[in-house]
């Protein structure tokens, strides 16, 4: 089926399901529930990286404004 003919979200999930026949969805042991978590992010890792790279120092500026905030209004008393 081409994509551009496709008339509906429900179909294109369908579509893309069909070409996925490797996914397989099972009751998992805690065990397994850890492997495929862990793998996934070794398998993303630079992704989830990239993302608290840019997510963690704008976090620690925000908070130092903040608690430097506090303490100008302390000292002011």
């Amino acid at each position: 089926m081409d994509p551009s003919r496709v008339n509906s979200v429900m179909e294109l999930d369908l579509q893309n399901d069909s070409e996925n026949k490797h996914l397989k969805l099972h009751v998992m042991g805690f065990g397994e529930l850890l492997d495929t978590t862990l793998s996934l992010y070794r398998k993303h890792f630079w992704s989830f990286f990239g993302i608290s790279a840019g997510y963690c120092p704008a976090m620690i500026i925000v908070l130092l404004m903040f608690f430097s905030r506090i303490r100008l209004e302390e000292a002011r008393g």
